[in-house]
């Protein structure tokens, strides 16, 4: 019993002084409001990360801090959201009454500038995903196997995102990792604008006699579209150039019929052109 009511203090001093947006659906999330614009909303949330959704589908939202709201007759009001009920208001920074606002009516909201102290505590940090699985899987084509793997993923959610991944197989227990893969991908994209990305990544697979495969790739990109309500998607357009190094054990016959290994190396210079989409 005390270690429940222990949680549930710990729940509620969590809870405090978080922004609260509750959806249309009915769910209620605490977290903060990162802004609104062109109608579309940003808030973070401790358990589901970022999430982006239209106004239109908000029904209540209260925030702790003031925001520069600008709503689409090109209105514009200063002050922090609140709840009273099924409705929302707007609370001016100048202690006047409460002015009820329509969601669905705001083009744009970003938080009010802050000044010293305020401003470097500003809870605009990135914040990091971690996840991992263990698992068995089978392939078929030219030769069958089971293998083992296991795999463990890293994303970092701020002003630019960083995504890490790192992927190990093996044919049996004896021979764990024969393949192994690591990746790492940084960007900055603007909503509506090209931004710089760059990535790695890197590999081995004995099996096949890779000995190592590395790769850089520099370019630009930029959001094609959002969307998402309580989980976050979008889908990004890339162009750039990437540098790639392999090596590895080449086997050769000759007469008669030995079999020698030597090893090859081979550099390339490639156009890096895709599309990335996430949900």
């Amino acid at each position: 019993m005390y270690s429940h009511l222990a949680m549930l203090m710990l729940l509620t001093a969590a809870a405090a002084g978080a922004d609260v947006l509750t959806l249309q659906s009915g769910e209620s999330l605490s977290g903060r409001l990162i802004r609104v614009r062109e109608g579309s909303l940003v808030f973070r949330t401790s358990l589901k990360g970022q999430l982006m959704t239209q106004m239109d589908q908000v029904a209540t939202l209260s925030t702790e801090d003031n925001y520069v709201v600008t709503f689409k007759d090109e209105t514009v009001r200063y002050g922090r959201f609140g709840t009273e009920g099924d409705a929302t208001h707007l609370k001016p920074i100048d202690g006047a009454a409460a002015i009820p606002v329509e969601l669905a009516a705001i083009h744009e909201a970003v938080p009010l500038p802050k000044t010293g102290t305020e401003a470097s505590a500003e809870v605009l940090s990135p914040q990091w995903t971690v996840t991992s699985s263990l698992g068995v899987q089978a392939r078929s084509g030219k030769s069958d196997a089971v293998q083992p793997y296991a795999r463990i993923e890293a994303a970092r959610q701020g002003e630019s995102r960083l995504e890490g991944a790192l992927a190990l197989e093996g044919s049996d227990a004896d021979d764990f990792p024969a393949w192994l893969r690591g990746s790492l991908l940084w960007s900055d994209f603007p909503e509506t604008s090209w931004g710089p990305y760059a990535s790695g990544e890197g590999a081995r697979d004995t099996e096949n006699t890779l000995e190592s495969r590395t790769g850089l790739h520099l370019g630009v990109g930029r959001v094609l579209r959002r969307w998402g309500s309580a989980e976050s998607g979008f889908l990004e357009g890339l162009a750039g150039l990437g540098l790639e190094y392999e090596a590895w054990e080449a086997a050769d016959r000759r007469w008669p019929a030995w079999r020698y290994q030597q090893r090859e190396q081979d550099t390339v210079l490639n156009a890096q052109l895709g599309l990335r989409y996430a949900q």
